[in-house]
């Protein structure tokens, strides 16, 4: 079902002249500056909520920051957030692009042609405020995680398209669904080298083993421990990932 609600353009008119000028004062930037960042700001960060709300767990965490947001003021109090800067919704741009995140906030500190510092300020402002207004909605819909993913899916094709020309802040889906199978092939990949080193030790344990009692009658406890070598290198090779 088509969402009624157009997030695109009630995010945008959080941030009216007003606001902008009072940033202005703030920041020590053009008006026109803060308007071109804000131009850049606003559809990249709803991308990236939309990107993140893809997954149920990115869903819920957003959820619950959009209520929280909202429940604090942020949707009105940008002026505050400008000041202060709010480090946990950093957090989260970082959380949404990663290792772009910085070449993000260079991109568009030279589109708009103002200060490094003066766009993360922005981001600080802009984000909390957008979750506020999404908060909103959902209160006010007594909405869940559900229907806030599917708000976002539906117009995440608008948020890229509403960039202006020449810019492109936001990964191909393809290109993100490679970074992330990366990363988890990294991971399987330290798994099996972890599992292979415990097998190592283990072989060596009992060789070591053998030479101190090499000299005893006694072959059965020599029996008893190959017995139990070859279980322990069984289980700790099944638990090498297969990574073909």
């Amino acid at each position: 079902m088509k969402p009624s609600f157009d997030l695109l353009q009630s995010s945008k008119s959080i941030f009216t002249s007003e606001k902008i000028a009072g940033a202005s004062l703030l920041l020590n930037e053009e008006e026109q500056g803060l308007q071109k960042a804000l131009n850049v700001i606003i559809p990249t960060m709803l991308y990236g909520l939309a990107e993140k709300a893809a997954t149920w767990y990115g869903a819920s965490d957003i959820a619950q920051r959009a209520t929280d947001a909202y429940k604090q003021g942020m949707l009105d109090d940008t002026a505050t957030a400008l000041a202060e800067g709010t480090g946990s919704y950093l957090f989260l741009l970082s959380d949404m692009f990663g290792r772009k995140s910085g070449e993000i906030i260079e991109t568009i500190a030279t589109y708009s042609g103002i200060k490094y510092p003066s766009v993360t300020a922005l981001i600080s402002a802009a984000l909390p405020a957008i979750l506020a207004l999404i908060g909103k909605q959902k209160t006010k819909n007594d909405a869940n995680s559900t229907w806030l993913a599917a708000l976002l899916a539906y117009n995440k094709n608008s948020f890229a398209n509403d960039l202006p020309e020449g810019i492109k802040l936001v990964e191909e889906e393809e290109h993100i669904a490679e970074e992330h199978l990366e990363q988890e092939e990294k991971k399987k990949l330290s798994a099996g080298w972890v599992s292979g080193i415990a097998m190592m030790l283990l072989s060596v344990i009992f060789f070591g083993w053998l030479i101190l009692n090499k000299n005893q009658p006694d072959n059965s406890d020599i029996k008893k421990s190959e017995k139990l070598l070859n279980k322990s290198v069984r289980e700790t090779t099944v638990s090498i990932p297969n990574n073909r």
